[in-house]
């Protein structure tokens, strides 16, 4: 057997390193914290996390601008509550108005 200078591979230019495992396991599921009642997990991160799922983004219509505006007007940093009943009465995500108040606050400087 002839010396190499190569390693336990003969051809390294496929060599990639140390492979990490595909796919989600324990180390990246850590930070899901699902209860019991939430069935459909799967569902949660396809429509929240993918970069390619263009219906998550949602225009504001021109009735939830108008409501928004006037909650704005009373404060630019309404409570956690105040966003939740604004989410429910609007039929939006409660993320979406703390987006909207904090883009609004960003565009008044």
């Amino acid at each position: 057997m002839a010396s190499s200078s190569h390693h336990e591979f003969e051809d390294t230019r496929n060599y990639r390193g140390p492979q990490r495992p595909r796919g989600r396991g324990p180390s990246t599921d850590r930070h899901l914290h699902f209860g019991s009642n939430d069935v459909d997990h799967e569902a949660y991160l396809r429509s929240y996390k993918s970069p390619l799922n263009n219906d998550r983004i949602k225009k504001t219509t021109p009735e939830q601008t108008k409501v928004l505006e006037a909650e704005y007007s009373r404060t630019p940093y309404p409570t956690r509550d105040t966003r939740l009943s604004l989410a429910l009465q609007l039929n939006m995500k409660p993320r979406s108005v703390q987006i909207w108040f904090q883009n609004k606050r960003r565009i008044r400087k």
